[in-house]
């Protein structure tokens, strides 16, 4: 049985967690002007949604690898305050989840604002976590990701 390969901080933090940026700032850009083809529109959203989770999941220390990894320990989210419960709950209950709070009314769904919302408080997020990150992680961190 081969067991799987662990990620290593260099490439948790030059590599995976530049990515989950490059492509929270794709898919937005592209729901700026969301395509006509629904699928691909839907495909956009979820996305974007997967990619802002995984990313407040890191910052609040939540599940797999955590920010405070690379602070010392003590790194506590400081621009993800102004995220309601709602807000942060729509990504559980409408991605990724077969949940009864679920809705067909496009008004309660992660629309443009939520999005604009998302990516300004982690992007905030990632410049304090940048600025906290202990020496030995600093050169590590690659920030802000290419936008290539």
């Amino acid at each position: 049985m081969i067991k799987p390969s662990i990620a290593t901080d260099e490439e948790i933090l030059g590599e995976h967690l530049p990515y989950e940026f490059w492509m929270l700032r794709q898919t937005y850009e592209k729901l700026r002007s969301p395509p006509a083809d629904m699928v691909l529109r839907n495909a956009l959203i979820e996305s974007f949604c997967i990619h802002a989770r995984l990313l407040l999941e890191f910052f609040e220390n939540k599940q797999g690898r955590h920010a405070k990894d690379y602070t010392g320990g003590s790194y506590q989210a400081t621009h993800l305050a102004n995220l309601t419960r709602a807000e942060r709950d729509k990504l559980n209950t409408q991605i990724a989840h077969m949940t009864g709070q679920r809705t067909v009314d496009s008004s309660k769904k992660i629309g443009h604002a939520l999005r604009v919302k998302l990516i300004t408080a982690l992007e905030r997020e990632a410049i304090e976590f940048k600025n906290r990150l202990s020496a030995e992680f600093t050169e590590m961190f690659k920030w802000p990701p290419a936008d290539d």
